[in-house]
């Protein structure tokens, strides 16, 4: 018997009690008591589930925070399947489908250990999991199997949006035989704040290597972007406290140099040396220092000149294109 039936029974049965004389009585005993003991089945574990963020562009990495109550008297162990306690997610799309889970998908990879009384909060890629490559409204809910039985978590929403485009750059891959990359920087509003994107794809086949959040941006200077002597992409825009931030990815998509510098008078550039580098450079074209090299923490180099990257084919997924 369900929960919800149960509760409509007790509710008939008590009512007969008025006119029903003792057995009326006993049938809203037995009643109870089968009530009593979906309410301590439904006790045994509480599941809740929250988004990193609610609202996201179109390939940014999707995180779920599940926090498990173990209310059972033993220990839980969260993914082991041979005991069948295992972790999943229905992702409801707005017509109601759900999304389906990747091909080749372990399951949610969470091997944890909860004591009893014990409360823990589980992180999950739900981009790694599932299908979330469409523009579209979701409702999020977490399941957890355990002995037979099923727990839910409340449905939470997501929304996968597009990005405001601010800018792209089209340029070949050096030693690559010809192959393009397209690298776009879109932004997004998220409450008071504007988040910027780079998104690195292949521009014949519209395969997307990764989409990166580079931070909070300030569009007072409009961003900048440029390619080094390796191919490297450089991105530089203006950041909170009127500062710029320098980073730095291969065309597969590995993040190579993330640094700041102070704002104030006078513009920020980039500027390509001698030797292919890029290098930020003040209004007069002069490099300047990093905060981090200021403070006696050295940038890491983008690449040493010279440095042949490694060829893809068109068409092909790139080191995170399987993933987003």
């Amino acid at each position: 018997m369900s929960l919800a039936s149960a509760q409509r029974t007790v509710g008939r049965e008590w009512r007969g009690v008025i006119c029903g004389g003792r057995a009326a009585v006993l049938r809203a005993v037995v009643v109870a008591w089968i009530l009593g003991v979906a309410l301590g089945a439904s006790a045994q574990l509480a599941v809740s589930v929250q988004l990193q963020d609610a609202k996201t562009v179109l390939c940014e990495p999707v995180f779920a925070r599940v926090n498990v109550k173990n209310m059972t008297g033993q220990t839980l162990r969260v993914g082991d399947v041979s005991k069948g306690v295992g972790l999943s997610f229905d992702i409801e799309r707005r017509d109601r489908n759900l999304v389906r889970r990747r091909a080749g998908a372990a399951g949610s990879g969470v091997w944890v250990d909860i004591m009893p009384g014990e409360s823990k909060v589980l992180e999950v890629s739900l981009s790694r999991e599932y299908e979330l490559n469409r523009l579209d409204s979701f409702r999020v809910q977490a399941v957890l199997a355990y002995d037979r039985m099923v727990f839910r978590s409340e449905k939470v929403p997501l929304e996968i949006v597009k990005g405001f485009e601010l800018k792209r750059l089209q340029a070949e891959v050096p030693g690559s035989g010809g192959v393009m990359q397209l690298y776009v920087l879109d932004y997004l509003q998220r409450e008071s704040s504007e988040t910027v994107y780079l998104r690195i794809e292949d521009p014949d086949s519209q395969t997307i290597y990764g989409v990166f959040n580079l931070g909070h941006i300030l569009r007072v200077r409009p961003p900048l972007m440029e390619t080094d002597e390796s191919g490297n992409i450089h991105v530089l825009f203006q950041s909170v406290g009127m500062s710029f931030v320098h980073a730095a990815f291969t065309p597969m998509g590995l993040p190579l140099i993330s640094e700041s510098y102070a704002g104030g008078p006078g513009r920020k550039g980039l500027s390509r040396l001698p030797n292919g580098r890029i290098a930020v450079v003040d209004g007069l074209g002069a490099p300047i220092r990093s905060r981090e090299s200021e403070m006696g923490q050295p940038a890491v180099p983008v690449a040493p000149a010279g440095t042949v990257l490694p060829q893809k084919k068109k068409g092909e997924g790139g080191l995170l294109g399987r993933y987003f």
